[in-house]
């Protein structure tokens, strides 16, 4: 967590794992594989993580030269069980993923059910599976951690990641989607359509949005933003 003394540990750890890099010449081009692109999509789709992985994946994969669509995110979504309870999704937060040992309890649940390519690079040289092996007397025995937050892989709260990419009329190279697995997939309502974000706050602040309505926001991605805005100041109002 941000305010957390163990942030004073992580930097230092952070620092000596950049010297050692240098030491023996790790370069973030030995590291950006695909596998381990792979590897970060299966992790995102999990624990129900954001569209914006997408955008940015897809970023690093063209710095990095790596052949990557965004019909690959689809593809391992898929195959790829979420298991993770945490928020906008579900009920948690990812201060309660912390406080049952982070990220690489997740990646161990995935890589023992195959769901991971263990033998991919990390920052410390070793392996993802040599690093969860390395860790493992840090990390809590799956019996300690509450189901109703982490699911096994075998009975997941979906059977599906939770990144789904669409293709219509609307978007014929695509457009990706985050649902939760209780999603209604046909919805009739009217569309209140924007120009920009701020006309969309205005609108909403105002009071006029009513259930049902569907809120089309236009012009936000990353040519129009610029940047690619995201629209949170408007679902959060």
């Amino acid at each position: 967590p941000a305010e957390s003394e163990e942030r004073y540990c992580e930097a230092e750890r952070a620092g000596e794992l950049a010297l050692d890099a240098v030491e023996h010449d790790r370069k973030p081009s030995d590291l950006l594989t695909k596998e381990s692109f792979e590897n970060a999509i299966a992790l995102q789709v999990a624990i129900g993580g954001s569209t914006n992985a997408v955008l940015h994946l897809l970023a690093l994969a063209a710095e990095a030269g790596i052949d990557l669509s965004i019909d690959e995110f689809d593809e391992i979504s898929r195959r790829t069980p979420k298991i993770a309870n945490l928020q906008p999704g579900g009920t948690r937060v990812m201060n309660d993923l912390h406080e049952v040992g982070g990220v690489p309890v997740v990646l161990r649940r995935l890589l023992d059910g195959d769901y991971l390519h263990g033998d991919a690079a990390t920052v410390t040289g070793r392996t993802i599976a040599e690093e969860l092996e390395h860790l493992a007397d840090d990390l809590p025995d799956d019996e300690e951690i509450d189901v109703d937050f982490l699911a096994p892989v075998d009975d997941p709260f979906h059977d599906e990641g939770a990144i789904k990419v669409l293709k219509g009329n609307l978007a014929p190279d695509g457009a990706v989607l985050k649902v939760t697995g209780d999603d209604a997939f046909h919805h009739t309502g009217p569309a209140r359509v924007f120009e920009n974000e701020e006309d969309a706050m205005a609108y909403v602040q105002e009071g006029h949005i009513e259930s049902g309505d569907v809120i089309c926001i236009r012009n936000e991605g990353p040519r129009g933003g610029p940047g690619m805005r995201e629209m949170l100041g408007v679902t959060a109002a």
